[in-house]
């Protein structure tokens, strides 16, 4: 499970981020992290140039990944796994079955309180009650900034308690029910976009489409299996837009 050079063992582990992701990454573990890493647990890390994302540790690897250096995780949010062995082979199956990456089954897996990342908003949780509630300096600090303002970005937070490293401290006063997240909202408007699905010019071919049939079929019936339901609710479109031309012409007589 290690990867040995020279100087010490290293660690790397597999992550799976809450992303549109088609693979998982590698990270590495720095050794004062290493005797708490299990699959099932959420790590902090960086990816891309700022973005901070609790990432879920898929496995150990063996092997150091080409092509790229990989960079450090920041830190280990749990104590213990929050998703099981069991769980994660769910998840597998899931990503198989329905021809989508693991980081869209962790989206919609994990709740929200979960899923932390640089973007969220930080609010005081409905049903806080501070009277009853025993703070810690930095608790007390994030607590009093919502009381003037109702959200707070986590990069606010930082400036507040003047540190980078708030994922545990949120993580804790989530827990306490002090604290909810949400991700961040873009209130500005966009234009609403619309994703299609075609069927490649190649495979407009009646030879070339039988053929991938014959391919499909034998290599991956799950595949053949959504080509066929594709081209059945094309007919069946194309045979509603006929009856209704139809019907119109029959109208303007």
């Amino acid at each position: 499970m290690y990867h040995c050079n020279q100087h010490s063992l290293t660690m790397y582990i597999e992550i799976i981020l809450q992303l549109y992701l088609i693979k998982e990454y590698t990270y590495h573990v720095p050794d004062e992290l290493a005797d708490q890493v299990m699959p099932g647990k959420r790590v902090l890390v960086q990816f891309g140039k700022s973005k901070i994302y609790a990432g879920l540790i898929k496995s150990i690897v063996a092997k150091v990944p080409t092509g790229y250096e990989p960079k450090s995780i920041l830190e280990i949010l749990d104590e213990y796994p929050i998703v099981n062995a069991q769980q994660l082979k769910l998840w597998q199956w899931i990503a198989d079955y329905y021809l989508c990456t693991l980081g869209e089954v962790m989206l919609c897996g994990l709740p929200s309180s979960l899923k932390l990342e640089s973007t969220a908003i930080v609010s005081l949780h409905p049903a806080f009650v501070e009277t009853e509630t025993m703070l810690t300096d930095r608790e007390f600090l994030i607590v009093e900034a919502l009381h003037s303002v109702a959200n707070l970005e986590i990069k606010e937070v930082e400036k507040i308690v003047g540190t980078k490293a708030v994922f545990k401290l949120l993580k804790t006063m989530v827990e306490k029910n002090i604290i909810q997240l949400n991700q961040e909202i873009d209130t500005a408007s966009k234009a609403r976009k619309v994703v299609y699905v075609e069927l490649a010019e190649k495979y407009k071919d009646e030879n070339n489409l039988r053929d991938l049939f014959s391919s499909l079929e034998l290599k991956a019936p799950k595949q053949f299996e959504l080509l066929l339901h594709y081209l059945n609710i094309t007919m069946n479109r194309n045979a509603e837009k006929s009856d209704s031309k139809n019907e119109a012409y029959k109208d303007s007589k």
